[in-house]
């Protein structure tokens, strides 16, 4: 296939999702959008809580408030698999685990709140198109902000500003990046979109990121329409590429000067797998995903994510942290909405969360698995089951399709 037939084709495929997009959805929530602002600024802690944390728990509570838009009991499913997972693993980790009570809870929290969060993005009391436009335009004025050095400079060279570590910095421009020009529907705004956050990722110096970002615009472009076999098999050769990558061209051109950065995460992914095979199948607890190196006093948190899961609660925690997250995003069947096709945004950025979460550590139950997460249930929905809930609690009165 030529250079020009993939643009072509990626081009095609990105304006067909933006069009189911944005039948989807309606204005702008001006809430959503300020809390977007916000919520990533991970790297600003005030009294020992990071910005977007607070942020997170303030738009969970204030989504509580509001009424779900639509009922679907894969939605209560979610929820309850959720729920017994994180309270087994809660007092698993006090009656099994090494951590304390306070270690405990405070993890189990943080959990709870970035899985509401899901919820409500999913059931629509929170509206993603809002929350991901807010966001966007946050590291946007944030990129400006460490340019012009209003912004902190963690990482020397490196695009961080409030977000504070490089690779999370690559994180979160390539899955808001991904998304925000995945939902606008103008092709100039969504080239200028695209153009933009790929610089800004670039600048992030996160090579890990910007290789789930690769990826994720070609499952983009090419997942649509194939079967679940061969998404299988594509989703093998991406597992296979990215190594193969990371082996062989890690060091290449402007990635030549990593050798002091990729030894310590060597040392640290050496000591991951000592701990690891130390774990009993039960895990050693929430917040034990962390080593000490030799001759050394630093804790340091894990780089693989899946590894993180088994650490802190074993077997069954990882199965179903995997489960939901998979089920939200890819298995659970779309119903369709008036024989449109599938909209895999959401399959498209958990192809990119899930490398990530190989190789940067904590991104699995965190806010962008959230909200990917989040958007994968929202498009449960069909109309005509959302608006016979509307009626039910007289939102709606002689309406024949809300904007969903």
């Amino acid at each position: 296939m030529s250079a020009a037939s993939l643009s072509e084709r990626m081009n095609g495929a990105l304006t067909a999702e933006a069009k189911h997009l944005k039948e989807s959805v309606g204005s702008i929530v001006m809430s959503d959008f300020i809390y977007g602002l916000f919520i990533f600024a991970l790297g600003v802690t005030y009294f020992g809580i990071p910005l977007g944390s607070a942020v997170s728990i303030i738009l969970v509570t204030h989504a509580s408030t509001r009424k779900a838009h639509y009922s679907d009991p894969r939605l209560n499913l979610f929820i309850v698999i959720a729920v017994l997972a994180v309270a087994y693993t809660t007092i698993s980790s006090v009656v099994f685990g090494v951590s304390t009570v306070d270690e405990t809870l405070r993890r189990a929290f943080r959990i709870f709140i970035v899985i509401l969060l899901a919820l409500f993005i999913g059931d629509k009391r929170i509206d993603a198109r809002s929350l991901i436009f807010g966001i966007a335009t946050g590291m946007i004025i944030n990129a400006i902000a460490y340019y012009t050095g209003i912004a902190p400079d963690a990482y020397t060279g490196f695009l961080t500003g409030w977000l504070g570590d490089k690779n999370v910095s690559g994180l979160w421009y390539a899955f808001i990046g991904l998304l925000f020009f995945t939902y606008l529907d103008d092709r100039k705004k969504k080239l200028l979109a695209f153009i933009l956050f790929s610089i800004l990722l670039w600048e992030t110096g996160s090579r890990t990121s910007l290789a789930g970002y690769i990826f994720a615009l070609l499952w983009l472009t090419f997942g649509k329409k194939i079967g679940f076999v061969t998404k299988i098999l594509l989703a093998a050769f991406i597992v296979w590429a990215v190594d193969y990558l990371t082996e062989n061209y890690a060091h290449v051109g402007v990635f030549a000067n990593r050798d002091g950065s990729d030894l310590l995460r060597a040392r640290i992914d050496t000591a991951t797998l000592e701990k690891v095979s130390q774990t009993p199948w039960h895990g050693q607890g929430f917040g034990q995903a962390y080593v000490f190196l030799p001759g050394g006093d630093s804790r340091w948190l894990f780089h693989n994510s899946f590894y993180t899961l088994f650490v802190e609660g074993g077997w069954i925690w990882m199965f179903a942290v995997l489960l939901i997250t998979l089920l939200a995003t890819v298995f659970w069947k779309q119903r369709p909405q008036k024989g449109k096709e599938r909209i895999i945004v959401a399959e498209a950025a958990i192809v990119l969360l899930a490398i990530c979460s190989w190789r940067l550590g904590e991104v699995i139950l965190t806010i962008p698995w959230a909200i990917v997460v989040g958007i994968g249930l929202s498009y449960l929905v069909k109309p005509e089951d959302a608006i016979a809930f509307y009626k039910e609690q007289n939102y709606l009165r002689n309406v024949e399709r809300p904007e969903l």
